[in-house]
């Protein structure tokens, strides 16, 4: 299995951090299909290598061009949902559980929550602006 580095798994929701971990994979993977690609060019003498160079530049910007803009819009909106149901969502699938009781199980996915420990999770979330990359601004005294 991978090990990842721990700044890239910062606290959050489980949701998040799967994700994070798949992104990470992908363009792991998009890299290292376009670097073989160059790598076995030349020995393997592909026909239409301008084609197969114009693919293999697609996929490696597929993370960068498509992935990444997609995770951040769905943060944007998770931290907008998380905010506006003051935290209220399960952590593994995201799923509102507003009008629910305060502890019991996920009706879309399962889990069990508890809004005791679910809702801080997801206001941390929320304020924090370090899972885009910034670092929140320094406390004004």
């Amino acid at each position: 299995m991978l090990k990842l580095p721990q700044s890239l798994l910062r606290p959050g929701p489980p949701m998040l951090l799967r994700w994070r971990k798949r992104m990470l994979v992908a363009t792991i993977v998009c890299f290292a299909a376009s670097a073989l690609y160059v790598l076995l060019d030349d020995p393997l003498n592909l026909p239409h290598r301008q084609a197969w160079k114009a693919v293999a530049t697609c996929v490696a910007i597929f993370p960068v061009a498509v992935l990444y803009p997609l995770w951040l819009w769905r943060t944007r909106q998770l931290r907008h949902l998380a905010t506006e149901r003051q935290g209220r969502l399960c952590p593994r699938c995201a799923y509102d559980y507003a009008g629910l009781p305060d502890t019991g199980t996920c009706p879309e996915c399962g889990n069990d929550y508890s809004a005791a420990n679910d809702a801080p999770l997801w206001i941390a979330f929320a304020e924090d602006s370090s899972f885009l990359g910034r670092t929140p601004p320094p406390p004004s005294n």
